[in-house]
């Protein structure tokens, strides 16, 4: 059982430094943020599906209320890729990400009212830290308060998908199978969504080959790849674990970010010292999930 849990943290930290250039994706891709994620979740779709057939994975023994449950998830994660890909577009990835960061503080209220777990004590209080880490970054970064509000809105559907995702993967221990109709979820709804405003033409499959190139990426490595670990891992690591370690994943995206655009990324004092209490959260959550909990 410890051998599993490490494997899972092991994963869990690859996958938040795939996350980290997520930020950096969206940014360089030159579409709107709705276009991004209907492309990411058709891209993760094909792929999946590609190596179930490949790999003779069986994804479809599920029953109608598993169909219906995880669709109506993958509504849940589309409206969060887009919010968080929207923020970014409106402010800068350093806020976005840091905002982002806000999800365990979410995950720990939400957690025991969704999936009836007992309430932490300590969770609260990591909470209670990243409050003062948001209250400093929205001091001194007001000029990108409509980002940070979006980005504070895709957190808390983050957080409402990862509890979901948790009770999911203690139901069914096949993770691809649980992403694949999350991400068709996501190609129903957007779909719908452009049919309606009749936004689904001819030009709309018009990219540029950097576009191309760095929707594949974020599809197939940052998405499938991804989300099916992530599902893998909440098999022996709680949501608010998973919640509150992808907060290392703005350290590696702010820190691409300054790398690629420094005058547009470069923030006051204020911005780093709330990220940084942000993140002391996520090492205070290792030590006292070592000392108080045998799993998670």
């Amino acid at each position: 059982m410890k051998s599993a849990i490490n494997k899972s943290y092991f994963l869990l930290h690859i996958i938040v430094l795939i996350f980290g250039f997520t930020g950096v994706l969206g940014e360089a891709i030159s579409l709107p943020s709705e276009r991004i994620v209907w492309f990411r979740v058709v891209i993760a779709v094909v792929s999946l599906f590609i190596y179930c057939v490949v790999l003779k994975k069986n994804i479809f023994s599920i029953t109608k209320k598993q169909l219906i449950q995880y669709i109506g998830v993958g509504f849940i994660v589309a409206l969060h890729w887009i919010s968080f890909f929207y923020a970014i577009k409106i402010s800068n990835v350093s806020v976005a990400l840091a905002s982002l960061s806000s999800g365990a503080l979410f995950t720990s209220f939400l957690e025991p009212l969704l999936n009836k777990k007992k309430f932490l004590w300590y969770e609260a209080l990591l909470g209670i830290m990243i409050v003062f880490g948001l209250i400093l970054i929205f001091n001194f970064s007001l000029h990108y308060y409509m980002g940070i509000v979006v980005a504070l809105i895709s957190s808390f559907l983050a957080a409402v998908f990862g509890i979901f995702n948790a009770r999911f993967s203690a139901e069914n221990k096949n993770s691809t199978s649980i992403t694949f109709f999350e991400m068709l979820g996501g190609v129903i709804l957007l779909s719908i969504y452009f049919l309606v405003t009749k936004q689904l033409d001819s030009s709309f499959f018009i990219l540029s080959s950097n576009d191309i190139v760095l929707l594949i990426i974020l599809g197939v490595v940052a998405t499938s790849f991804a989300f099916v670990g992530i599902v893998k891992v909440l098999q022996n690591v709680s949501a608010f674990t998973v919640a509150l370690s992808i907060n290392l994943e703005p350290i590696y995206g702010i820190l691409v970010a300054l790398y690629l655009w420094p005058e547009k990324e470069k923030m006051d004092s204020g911005f780093y010292g709330g990220t940084l209490i942000i993140l002391a959260a996520l090492f205070t959550n290792a030590v006292l999930k070592k000392k108080y909990s045998k799993v998670g």
